[in-house]
This record gives structure tokens, C-alpha cells and sequence, in this order.
């Protein structure tokens, strides 16, 4: 039987390429800034849901995500890999997803590719579904997005204030002199400190991601005429 491996390549690239979050610093920094930076991070991660648009590039693969995810066991959306772009839903213990001709071929080869545009159900905690489930549920997605924090080695400094879609934030400038990464953090300065924006640069890659609609209801409708893997690639 085929196996949608590429759903695998996807969040590895995600979680092994360029650091998708500031490394704040302990010394030569504002303390203000430092706590900015942990309490968003804090924050963030409690969050009930979050729609996440943005992509990342990493060891010659570029990632898109436009994705709003819950810890309800609910989410939706689309994630693009090199021109492959599968649309995927969870409800309850089910995946769905639905794929271009590109991901078909880049996951299970050109033969595959028929099946391209075609609902197909997985459990959420097989093998393919785990894969698929990662990018539609808060905690996996924070846990690729906001890991990786180094206090210790980086240096930040806090920007004038700004605005990112009307939203008032802060501006965190941020930067690792021994991984040579850096980047901004734009935290909310009403309500909760959530993480509004985040941009990278690194050797490995970039990354841009912008977090909006923060513990709004998610609510994904079934797809129709949707199929399992097994039927559809029993014929």
C-alpha cells in the first residue's frame, strides 16, 4: 500500500529548518524586553486555537501554511511543499485530505497522481494522520513553531512600537551570533502578549508567519464524498 510519506518530509522541514522563533537574550538587553519576549511565548502556547498564514524556507524546500488550528481536536486548512499543496481537515478522530497531482507525486509517485483531488479519510492517530493532525492542533504546531529558544545566546533589542493589520504590537529585534540567526518578533500590546508575527533569517533558511484569530471556534464540515486510503487505493 502507498503511504502519504511526504506529510513526514513536511514537518521535518518544519521543525529542522530555520528557527521559527527569537532567541531572547539574558544580558545585553532590557529586561522589559526579555519578559516581552518569554510572556508572548507563555501566552501563546495557552492559546484554545490561532489561524496561522505564513511560509518557510529551509535546505531548498519551502513550506506554506495557511491553517487554523484548535485543541479541539478540529482544524483546517492548506499546507504547500515545492508546488505540492494538500488541503486538510481534522474532525474528531479522522483526518481528511485532499491533494494536488504535485503531492501525489512527490509522496507515493507519478502513478498516484490520479488520485489527485480526491477526499481521503486516515485515522488521526495512524501513521499518516498523526502527520497530517500536526499542522491542525495548537500544541503540535506551537511545539515545531516556538521551540528551540536559546536565552542564553542572543541578544535583543525592542523597537518603536508598531502596527501589523491594525493590531497594536511591539517590535522585538532579535539575534544568535553563534547560529547567525535573526529576526523580529511582533508581540500584541493589548490584551494577552500574543505573538502576532514572527520573521527569521538564518544559514538554514527564512521564515515568515503571521498568527491571527486567536481562541476563535474552529468548525471544519465533513468533505464530501470522501473515501479511506485503503478503499481508494484498493481501487
Amino acid at each position: 500500500m502507498h503511504r502519504c510519506t511526504r506529510t513526514a518530509v513536511i514537518a521535518v522541514a518544519l521543525a529542522a529548518g530555520a528557527p521559527l522563533v527569537l532567541n531572547p537574550a539574558v544580558a545585553a538587553a532590557a529586561p522589559s524586553a526579555k519578559q516581552l519576549v518569554v510572556d508572548s511565548i507563555a501566552a501563546t502556547k495557552t492559546a484554545s486555537s490561532v489561524h496561522i498564514v505564513g511560509s518557510v524556507s529551509s535546505k531548498g524546500q519551502t513550506i506554506g501554511l495557511d491553517v487554523a488550528a484548535s485543541n479541539a481536536n478540529e482544524g483546517q486548512g492548506l499546507v504547500s511543499i515545492n508546488g505540492g499543496t494538500v488541503k486538510v481537515v481534522r474532525l474528531g478522530q479522522l483526518v481528511y485530505f485532499n491533494a494536488n497531482a504535485a503531492f501525489w507525486t512527490q509522496s507515493a509517485g507519478a502513478s498516484d497522481a490520479v488520485f489527485a483531488g480526491r477526499w481521503v479519510s486516515v485515522p488521526a492517530n495512524g501513521s499518516d494522520g498523526k502527520d497530517f493532525a500536526q499542522f491542525l492542533g495548537t500544541s503540535a504546531l506551537f511545539k515545531q513553531i516556538l521551540t528551540g529558544t536559546h536565552l542564553d545566546e542572543s541578544t535583543f533589542t525592542l523597537e518603536p512600537n508598531t502596527t501589523i493589520a491594525g493590531v497594536a504590537v511591539y517590535a522585538i529585534d532579535g539575534s544568535n551570533t553563534s547560529s547567525g540567526s535573526t529576526g523580529t518578533i511582533y508581540i500584541a500590546r493589548k490584551g494577552k502578549p500574543y505573538i502576532v508575527k514572527l520573521i527569521t533569517t538564518s544559514s538554514a533558511g527564512a521564515g515568515e508567519l503571521t498568527f491571527t484569530d486567536y481562541n476563535q471556534p474552529v468548525h471544519p464540515a465533513v468533505p464530501p464524498h470522501a473515501v479511506t486510503l485503503q478503499k481508494l487505493e484498493a481501487g
